[in-house]
């Protein structure tokens, strides 16, 4: 889960689960760059985008 902590609510609605195994090693599951969030799904470990100027659902950019 992603709060947006100004708006109170959820980035992303449910079936999304923004972790991964490797922040143990100091890696992070979610960053934001130029208004778009980054992260990691943790069900298929690929890697997403969404743009939180408009875009209603993440898109995968690494290959499945």
């Amino acid at each position: 889960m992603v709060v947006d902590t100004v708006a109170k609510k959820d980035v992303f609605g449910a079936g999304w689960d923004a972790r991964t195994g490797v922040y143990e090693y100091g890696g992070a599951a979610t960053i934001i760059y130029d208004n778009v969030l980054y992260f990691s799904h943790f069900v298929d470990g690929r890697v997403y985008r969404l743009d939180l100027n408009g875009s209603s659902e993440p898109e995968a950019i690494t290959p499945g």
